[in-house]
């Protein structure tokens, strides 16, 4: 009697261990929001003033380069805006995330932002 207690209670206990390995694998941050973890971190500490308000849903990689060039506007004018195009996306279906970036050239840095899709708030916005 005491071995089958003892089975049953080695059996409960993996089961306990694989589904909390589980959970923890299914909630961790993956494909962009993986990627750009401590970028998304570090935007989310800053004051509310200092963010950017949600953009509204962004359906198409038009749209969401059009509401990234009207970020880029009010941060750095429409004059310097012009020298960061063009403009590249990437989308993460599973976040429902895009990445919104520009390649350098000869005298612009980089400029990423990373908007949800469904109601177009800013995780995070970058330059270097």
């Amino acid at each position: 009697m005491k071995k089958r207690k003892l089975k049953v209670l080695v059996c409960v206990f993996a089961i306990v261990v694989i589904v909390g390995i589980l959970f923890i694998k299914l909630n961790e941050p993956s494909g962009l929001l993986k990627e750009y973890k401590v970028h998304i971190e570090d935007y989310s500490k800053l004051p509310d003033e200092e963010k950017i308000g949600n953009l509204g849903y962004i359906e198409t990689e038009e749209v969401a380069i059009e509401k990234t060039e009207l970020v880029m506007n009010a941060l750095f004018g429409e004059e310097e805006t012009t020298y960061l195009r063009p403009f590249y996306v990437e989308f993460d279906k599973k976040n429902k995330i895009w990445h919104v970036y520009n390649k350098p050239q000869f005298f612009t840095g980089e400029v990423h932002i990373i908007i949800e899709q469904v109601d177009g708030k800013v995780l995070s916005w970058w330059a270097g």
